[in-house]
């Protein structure tokens, strides 16, 4: 019975980690450098890539200080500068993760001491947010992908979204969490968009980027269901634990 008990505690603990962990969406950049030249690296079949990490935090790499030789800068829908951040490349094969922003279309790598332009390229097909003012689902945009097009005060819908959220009772589900991400106004309390945060290293072009573009940039967040699934999740491995600790004392 002991060993019955021990294995269930083991086999409750062992999926924590990845059940309490949220991976943060960011852009990596994957570099070639050999003395000054720089390139992109050209043994990945996609050296800037859009993927989740669960070991990256948004509010860390926004905080902390960052400097360098070289400056990344984003740039959004509208052509205005959304985020620039400071950092090293170093000689041979190396990375770089920045967070990634659903309106960001485009990227330039620039020389930091001399001004000159290193690197650039296209973006586009990672952008989830138009930032027209239409909030269009087909192509991607939902509550948390696009908050200036589909959580604004007065929300306009392509005829397609209508269409969709008319057959679903004004709610439309991620099928795989059946968490709402589009809906209504009424339907579901709206989602208040948020500013992005500013550093001296990581700094929002806020002077130039229109206020619907600043809350499309808005990386997602952890929806509040799955924040209460997690805190209750853990709760109930803990009275189990406990519980199963308890018996083996007894034996």
């Amino acid at each position: 019975m002991k060993y019955r008990i021990s294995i269930l505690v083991v086999c409750l603990l062992l999926p924590m980690p990845s059940f309490l962990v949220h991976a943060e969406d960011v852009f990596v950049f994957h570099f070639d450098r050999t003395g000054d030249k720089i390139m992109f690296d050209s043994t990945i079949t996609d050296p800037v890539l859009k993927t989740d990490d669960p070991s990256f935090s948004f509010l860390v790499f926004s905080k902390a200080i960052h400097s360098g030789a070289y400056s990344l800068d984003l740039y959004d829908v509208s052509g205005a500068k959304a985020v620039s951040t400071k950092f090293d490349i170093a000689q041979g094969k190396s990375s770089f993760e920045v967070p990634y922003f659903s309106i960001v279309n485009r990227f330039q790598i620039v020389s930091v001491v001399t001004g000159t332009t290193v690197l650039q390229g296209d973006l586009s097909k990672f952008v989830t947010c138009n930032a027209n003012g239409i909030c269009e689902f087909e192509k991607g945009e939902n509550n948390q992908t696009c908050l200036s097009d589909c959580a604004s005060g007065n929300v306009k819908f392509s005829p397609q979204t209508q269409a969709l959220l008319d057959k679903n009772n004004g709610v439309i589900k991620d099928p795989q969490s059946g968490a709402p991400i589009l809906y209504k106004s009424g339907a579901v309390p709206a989602v208040n968009p948020l500013s992005l945060p500013s550093s001296d290293n990581m700094t929002p072009s806020s002077a130039s980027v229109a206020p619907a573009a600043t809350a499309a940039a808005q990386p997602q967040s952890t929806p509040a269901w799955e924040v209460v699934t997690i805190i209750v999740g853990f709760i109930l491995i803990l009275g189990i634990a406990f519980i199963a600790w308890r018996r083996m004392r007894r034996e």
